[in-house]
């Protein structure tokens, strides 16, 4: 099964939930990845494997959002490291954990619950920016819907 999903076409109700940073839900502990393969890392995701691979558009150096190919396999996960979270510094870009807001946090929802981040990135965008790409699934985990949140200072 193939997915691919475009943060300009699968915007995501935005709420503000009353949730402090480090109390979103998680799909898993943060990881990261010493290089990420060409053909994209492969997640389990809920139920699913999934080869993810993110591909972001920029004009100037500014997020302009982006399109995530989801291809369901039966391959071993990407092997990761733990993502290393030290209080007062910024995280390096990772999959799955705690998203990374250089301004407010938002809570992106979907049918009424608030969804899961999928990557951080940091493209250090304007000044010191990054962006947090969430993942919606439907019932039997397949992805339906992607939201794609950025700041800078």
């Amino acid at each position: 099964m193939r997915v691919t999903l475009h943060t300009k076409d699968n915007m995501l109700k935005l709420g503000r939930p009353s949730l402090d940073e480090g109390q979103f839900p998680e799909f898993g502990p943060g990881r990261v990845y010493d290089k990420v393969p060409r053909d994209g890392v492969i997640l389990q995701i809920g139920s699913r494997r999934w080869r993810v691979n993110v591909h972001m558009e920029y004009e100037d150096r500014y997020p302009m959002g982006g399109t995530v190919h989801f291809e369901e396999t039966s391959e071993p996960e990407t092997p990761f490291q733990p993502l290393e979270v030290r209080e007062g510094y910024r995280p390096q870009g990772h999959f799955f954990g705690q998203p990374y807001f250089v301004q407010s946090p938002v809570g992106p929802e979907y049918n009424g619950e608030i969804v899961c981040l999928l990557q951080m990135i940091d493209s250090d965008w304007g000044d010191c920016g990054n962006e947090n790409l969430f993942l919606a699934l439907d019932e039997n985990d397949i992805p339906v819907g992607l939201y794609h949140e950025c700041s800078c200072a």
